[in-house]
């Protein structure tokens, strides 16, 4: 009876964390550099500090590139 409880409480646990793995935080910035430095998503701009902006990338050399003026926030990756 014991062994019972114990293999419904690992089962319950497994589908829990199973659940609480597949959630994912929303996307809320995309910088696709295609021919503009502009977020998809409303947010703010990319800022070019030397480089060439194409329409498929940005290339740049030593001590040029991009950077985000404003913040994006406390969590990002």
């Amino acid at each position: 009876m014991h062994f019972n409880r114990v293999a419904a409480a690992i089962s319950i646990s497994l589908a829990a964390m199973v659940c609480v793995s597949s959630v994912q935080a929303a996307q809320t910035h995309q910088y696709r550099l295609d021919g503009s430095l502009s977020d998809d998503f409303a947010g703010p701009a990319l800022v070019s500090n030397g480089g060439i902006l194409g329409a498929s990338g940005y290339s740049f050399a030593a001590n040029q590139g991009l950077t985000l003026g404003a913040s994006l926030g406390s969590v990002y990756t």
